[in-house]
């Protein structure tokens, strides 16, 4: 059973983790390359908000505007940055949450984690 399957697979698509089940060096490089396309695409974007904020800016709406998507865009890179970080952390915690003592063991416990995933959806 495959825990935080959504998340994952989103996790996966942004670029901040690489699958588990790839083992050859040749998709590890292949991801790699992806991923670090994404970050740089998320800080040149953050950067020239900056810069437009700096140069480009005539009025107050113009400046919230900027500033918005630029905080928004700072803390994106940031959490991606932390994500990056904490990859062995959040694979071994996932890894974890897959064996004994939390692997469902009956009819009834994997009917409630069906549930509950269910929820998260």
């Amino acid at each position: 059973m495959h825990i935080l399957k959504l998340t994952r697979t989103i996790c996966m698509l942004t670029g901040c983790f690489r699958p588990q089940s790839w083992t050859p060096l040749f998709k590890w490089i292949i991801y790699d390359i992806y991923r670090l396309y994404v970050i740089s695409m998320m800080y040149t974007f953050t950067f020239s908000q900056i810069i437009d904020i700096v140069i480009n800016v005539d009025n107050p709406n113009d400046f919230t505007n900027n500033l918005n998507m630029m905080l928004n865009m700072s803390a994106s890179c940031y959490k991606f940055y932390i994500a990056s970080l904490s990859y062995k952390n959040i694979v071994t915690l996932i890894n974890y949450l897959t064996e004994e003592p939390f692997k469902p063991l009956d009819l009834d416990e994997i009917k409630i984690r069906r549930q509950y995933d269910k929820i998260i959806r």
